[in-house]
Parts: structure tokens; sequence; C-alpha cells
């Protein structure tokens, strides 16, 4: 048995004794949701998107996490991660007709949704603005997750940057948190 733990809105709150992922010490299934997830903590607790197209619908179990405007489709994305750090995010796709998508990253209030339930009726407003940074190319990008621990990618550009989500099935593409 290897040490996994029990979430509360992808927050870690308890630890228990689960059976690990093809005997890894390191990856372990949640046993109600069924998620995967790296042992430890990644500081970046859950991770969705909401579309303008289908505003009742979640998409917390997607392997990609989705910001920016084609035509009439609006995407953001939402994190719940720790407050103060830096989110490092896995730029996968994006751009096809500009040379930048910009990005908007703003804080909301963690207490406003829950990511496995948030939908684009339901998704919160949009707090300070952190920073705003471009998308020229497929990589990783780094920016400050704020101090409310909950942060929203935006993007007014007329295309859609693509990242890897938590759900990603490549773990070494999944965001994570690094010290400031």
């Amino acid at each position: 048995m290897a040490q996994s733990f029990q979430l509360v809105d992808g927050r870690i709150i308890n630890i228990a004794n689960y059976p690990a992922v093809n005997n890894s010490s390191e990856i372990f299934k949640d046993p109600i949701t069924g998620k995967v997830f790296l042992a430890g903590s990644s500081g970046i607790n859950w991770d969705t998107y909401t579309y303008n197209l289908l505003p009742d619908d979640n998409f917390s179990s997607n392997v990609q996490l989705r910001a920016g405007n084609v035509v009439t489709q609006s995407y953001c994305s939402l994190l719940k991660c720790d407050p103060n750090k830096i989110l490092n995010i896995n730029l996968i796709s994006g751009w096809t007709h500009i040379p930048k998508i910009r990005i908007q990253v703003y804080e909301v209030d963690p207490e406003l949704f829950s990511i496995t339930t948030v939908t684009w009726n339901t998704q919160p407003t949009t707090g300070v603005l952190i920073t705003t940074f471009d998308l020229t190319a497929q990589g990783w990008y780094s920016f400050s997750t704020g101090t409310t621990g909950a942060i929203c990618l935006l993007s007014d550009s007329t295309q859609v940057g693509y990242f890897s989500s938590l759900e990603a099935t490549d773990p070494t593409l999944r965001p994570y948190i690094s010290e400031p």
C-alpha cells in the first residue's frame, strides 16, 4: 500500500492508504473520482476551462486548458493552486494566423466556485489583473499565482491557446508550482 489522499473540491484534506497506480511510488488514483495524481503536492489542486457555446458544461476532466476567442467561441481557464507561488504551464498549441496570443491572468475568489462544477454561466468574476504575457511558441510559460490561490486565464486575442492540464496523459507536460 502506498500513501495517497482524500480530496474535497480538489484540495488535499486527509492522508490515507490506497494502492498505487502500476505499483508506482509517485502516482496514485483517487478511489472516489478515479483521477490520477502525482504524490506530494504539485501545488495545483485542480484545473478546468469554461466555454461559452456549452455554457452549462464542465470540462474539469479534459486533458487541455484553453484561453482565447475564435469567431463566436470564447474560453476561460481556471486553476486553484497555492497562493504567492509561480505557476509553470505548458503551451501545447494555439496559433495559426497570428504571431502571438496575449493572455491575461486574473485573481478570482476560490470560495465562489468548484472546479468540478463550474461552467461558463457560473464562473467567478475576475479580480485583480496579475499579469499579461504573449504566447509566441510552444513550451513552458511561468507567472505568479497571485494572493488568492485561484486564477483565471483569459485572452482578447482572436486565437485560442491550448495548455496541458493536470489530466494530461504525459505527466511531464502537466502544470506545476515552483517557488518565486
